[in-house]
């Protein structure tokens, strides 16, 4: 089984507006690309967008387990680059 983890964001102002920063993410680049920035307050670059991370109103992290056998390492964070801006399918799990 292959975990993968997705971050969403809703920033104040845009109550109606969820953003999908980061998909298929495993443990270690979750801590290195969100939370470690979240906590000090950071700004990113998503797409053409740079978003402060200390004006986010909410963050929900999906985890979303794959019994699937996937095709090359990466293949998840490629299939996701192409699709930017989809929110993740039903059946994935908010762990918070």
């Amino acid at each position: 089984m292959t975990t993968f983890l997705h971050v969403i964001v809703t920033l104040r102002g845009e109550k109606e507006r969820p953003r999908l920063l980061f998909a298929d993410l495993d443990e270690a680049g979750l801590k290195r690309k969100f939370i470690k920035p979240y906590r000090r307050g950071e700004r990113i670059v998503i797409g053409n967008d740079l978003i402060s991370l200390s004006e986010t109103a909410a963050v929900r992290i999906i985890e979303k387990v794959s019994r699937k056998k996937l095709p090359w390492p990466g293949f998840r964070n490629t299939a996701m680059r192409r699709s930017t801006g989809s929110m993740p399918k039903p059946g994935t799990r908010a762990l918070f």
